[in-house]
This record gives C-alpha cells, structure tokens and sequence, in this order.
C-alpha cells in the first residue's frame, strides 16, 4: 500500500472513532431506583413514561392550538382586505356606470335620433323614385 493512503485512512478511522460516542438511549435511573427490586424499576419506568407522554400531549396540543389561531388570524385579515376591496371596486364601477350613464344619455339619444332621421329620408327617396 502506498504511505499517502494508510495516512488517509487511518485519519479518516480516526476521525469516525472521534465522532462515535456512546450514547444511552434514556435517562439512567436514580441510585435508589437502581438498587430496589424490578417491580419498583418498572413502576418507575412506567410512570415517568405517563409523565413524558402527558407532557407530549399537551406540548402538542399547545402547538396545534398556536397554529389554528394563527390561521384564523390569517383568515380573518384575508377576508378583511378582500372586503375593502370588494368595496373599492364595487365603487368604482358604480361610479362607472353612472359616468357612462350619464354620457350615454345624451350622445345616444341623439345617434338615434340620426339613424331614425337618415332612415326615414332614404325611405321617402326610395318611394318618390318607385312612385315615378
């Protein structure tokens, strides 16, 4: 083997031997816990595993409830501007419709007022050059 790669490889044994550590997977139990009998170990277990689920539960709950209140809040300000702008617009085009009622009104009368007057010549032409 080349020198460079037992270097390499001994740096990297090294360095994984470094990170490994050797963990407990729970709390060890208290020295009078640890020297009375298996039904009281038990017992013990047993109870501090209602007390950790207990406090799971509520953190949990806790959570959920955070959660929903922020959601309603973000529901109660979306519908609150979605409002404000229904308003707006419904304003707006109100004001609209009553502009272009207003221009409406006068220009259309008189467009059909001019139809009905070029109509009613070209109707007299027609019938004067029929009639002769």
């Amino acid at each position: 083997m080349n020198e460079r790669y037992r270097y390499r490889l001994a740096l990297c044994g090294l360095t994984i031997l470094l990170m490994v550590e050797p963990l407990a997977a729970i709390d060890p139990l208290p020295p009078h816990i640890e020297a009375s009998s298996e039904e009281v170990r038990n017992a013990y277990i047993e109870r501090m595993a209602q007390e950790s689920l207990k406090e799971k539960l509520e953190v949990g709950k806790e959570r959920y409830d955070s959660r929903m209140q922020f959601k309603n809040e973000t529901v109660q300000h979306m519908r609150s501007e979605a409002e404000e702008r229904i308003k707006i617009i419904r304003a707006d085009r109100d004001s609209i419709e009553n502009s272009e009622i207003q221009q409406s009104s006068g220009s259309g009368n008189t467009f059909i007022y001019f139809t009905c007057a070029i109509l009613l010549a070209g109707m007299l032409y027609f019938r004067n050059r029929a009639n002769r």
